[in-house]
This record gives structure tokens, sequence and C-alpha cells, in this order.
């Protein structure tokens, strides 16, 4: 929605001048010109939700690596804690450079 707020309202303007319709306006103009805001937010929205899925597996249980984290803590099991906490890193380090990617061929001109 910030996206979509933050454009320019001359850009706009213009494109209704030109007899632009709805779903051209959104196809042509709103679209590839929230583009860029919308990207950002879903890269840091999925880094974010990884966090978000450990928190719950602590609060609520479940069998993933919130859950084995808890474990390890418990039997003191640092060796095991500090590489499941790696692989959290490099999940969300991954999950940012993927959508990275999609982002720089999407957006390329």
């Amino acid at each position: 929605m910030l996206g979509l707020r933050s454009l320019d309202p001359d850009v706009m303007g213009a494109a209704r001048v030109d007899g632009v319709g709805r779903w051209g306006m959104l196809w042509y103009i709103e679209f590839p010109l929230a583009l860029p805001s919308v990207l950002a937010g879903v890269r840091n929205g999925l880094t974010l939700s990884i966090t978000g899925a450990v928190v719950g597996e602590f609060v609520m249980g479940g069998d993933g690596l919130g859950q084995l984290l808890s474990v390890q803590r418990q039997e003191a099991d640092t060796l095991g804690l500090f590489s499941t906490l790696v692989m959290l890193g490099l999940l969300a380090a991954v999950s940012y450079g993927v959508v990275r990617l999609v982002e720089r061929l999407v957006q390329r001109d």
C-alpha cells in the first residue's frame, strides 16, 4: 500500500489525460512504479518470518528449528545450538538473496 500511495500524482494525472483506463493504469503505471516498495516489503517480511516461526515454536511447540533450539538449550548442547543458529542465519540470508535476485531480474530495463 505504501508503494501505491507514494506514486507521483503528476504521472497518474498525465496517464489519465492520455486516456489510460483503470486496468491499464494499474498494469502499466501503478504496478511497475510500486514494485520496488512491494519487493522491499516482501524481502523484509520473508526474513523476519523466520524469526516469527522460531518464536512461535518456542511458545506453541512444534517440530522445527525453534523446537530444536529449545531442546539443545535444555541439554546444554552448545555446538548444536550454534550450528542451528548458523542454519537459521543462512536460511534468512538465502531467502533475502533470492528475493533480491528476483527483484533485479524483474526491474531490468
